[in-house]
């Protein structure tokens, strides 16, 4: 008896150390040494470990962070950074899915890989997630997208909420960290479903004059569709791309997105032949050449999104918080 109710007392505190920590590795020491020596009985101890496990799978699956990478000025690295920033998370052991939206179909290109079933499929012909999505190694998948992908204006005439299509026939797929949409270089419907199925938006910008404004007008686009569709879209990442440490340009360009939005603008990812010659050998740069500047860049990148997951998380815990607490005064409210 005492050893079911002691089980009973940590399955019940089991979900405040996943959510203190969004990894077990990452839990803070005393509290896992202290849990370790309480724990006399060798089956506790293995059940302990269960839980834990479990609670942080069901957290993986309910915090998935969903990134649309935008920009609707086309040439800016877009492709480039959902493909390497998804390779470089994948190699730290996060889950991620790449779903290419964009009808030129470059990030299959890239990789030299398709899906047998692509992204017209999913949005058009009725298919399941599961079928459209093709496995690129550990951690890793992909459903890639052609021009037939051009179609989809035309196609979605009937449909009531076009703009919300990805959203709906996502919304079941469980089991990654991230989720990364590299988006079409324009404003029209397949880009409008990307902002409104993702939480967050990383804006590569090619450091130049038009890049700049560039950067200003996609900014107004994602403020103009939260307040359209009530939706919430942040902005987190802005990554300067492009860059040349050698051209005056260059950095006053950086130092005005630096002087602007500050908080928000990555280090930048440097003028790389690496990173132009990846494609055609179907890689990522770390799999091309994980010593070139590229690599390194993006793996920076990398680890500044690996950062923000403990802030991704506590607003997400926070948001959960605030609809519990709205959906509890509504059913006092119906109680009364």
């Amino acid at each position: 008896m005492m050893v079911k109710n002691q089980e009973s007392l940590f399955k019940s505190i089991a979900p405040l150390v996943a959510l203190k920590s969004y990894r077990l590795s990452m839990a803070e020491p005393h509290i896992l040494r202290d849990f370790r020596q309480s724990l006399t009985n060798k089956y506790l101890y293995i059940s302990l470990g269960a839980v834990v496990n479990q609670e942080r799978s069901r957290q993986k699956v309910v915090f998935v962070r969903k990134i649309c990478i935008i920009n609707q000025k086309g040439g800016v690295g877009k492709t480039t950074t959902t493909i390497n920033l998804g390779a470089g998370l994948s190699r730290m052991e996060r889950k991620v899915l790449i779903m290419d939206l964009d009808p030129q179909g470059n990030v299959g290109v890239s990789l030299n890989q398709f899906s047998e079933k692509d992204m017209y499929a999913l949005l058009v012909e009725s298919a399941d997630p599961g079928e459209c999505i093709r496995n690129m190694g550990k951690n890793l998948d992909m459903i890639s997208s052609k021009e037939n992908l051009t179609k989809i204006e035309t196609a979605m005439t009937q449909e009531q909420q076009k703009t919300t299509l990805l959203k709906r026939k996502m919304e079941k797929l469980t089991g990654y960290d991230y989720v990364l949409l590299d988006c079409p270089p324009s404003m029209g419907t397949l880009a409008t479903n990307c902002m409104l199925y993702a939480e967050e938006a990383f804006i590569p910008v090619s450091t130049d004059f038009l890049g700049f404004k560039a950067l200003k007008s996609i900014m107004k686009t994602i403020e103009t569709v939260n307040e359209q569709y009530g939706h919430h879209l942040k902005v987190t990442k802005i990554i300067p791309t492009m860059y040349d440490q050698r051209s005056k340009l260059c950095k006053q360009i950086l130092n005005e997105m630096k002087n602007e939005f500050y908080e928000l603008v990555a280090e930048p990812i440097r003028v790389n032949s690496k990173l132009k010659e990846a494609p055609s050998a179907g890689k990522s740069i770390f799999s091309y050449d994980k010593e070139s500047t590229g690599a390194k860049d993006y793996f920076s990148l990398v680890k500044a999104a690996l950062q923000d997951e403990e802030l991704f998380l506590k607003s997400k815990a926070s948001m959960v918080s605030k609809v519990k607490m709205a959906m509890a005064k509504k059913q006092q409210a119906v109680a009364n």
